[in-house]
């Protein structure tokens, strides 16, 4: 468990990918939905392979247009513990 609260995570291709899409996103969830604080688990594949999870469907990886620092990153991103390529990140100020 990171010593910071986790507002999104990246896994890498193929990581809880066994089995049909149903369970792939079972395997997700059981693994990172309780660490996030949701109930329900949002993916969106990113053009590299790996998935986003945030916690609401409305966050994405950069700000938003219209924002002062629009496209930029949106969360500072860590490894996690295991050095498996899943990344934890926490919403910059």
């Amino acid at each position: 468990m990171p010593d910071f609260s986790v507002d999104a995570v990246i896994v890498p291709a193929g990581h809880g990918t066994a089995g049909t899409p149903y369970w792939a996103l079972a395997q997700l969830a059981a693994e990172f939905a309780q660490l996030l604080g949701v109930r329900v688990l949002h993916t969106r594949e990113l053009l590299d392979g790996r998935t986003f999870l945030p916690r609401t469907l409305q966050d994405c990886l950069n700000f938003p247009q219209g924002h002062p620092h629009a496209g930029e990153p949106r969360y500072r991103w860590e490894p996690r513990p295991e050095n498996d390529g899943v990344l934890y990140g926490r919403l910059l100020p």
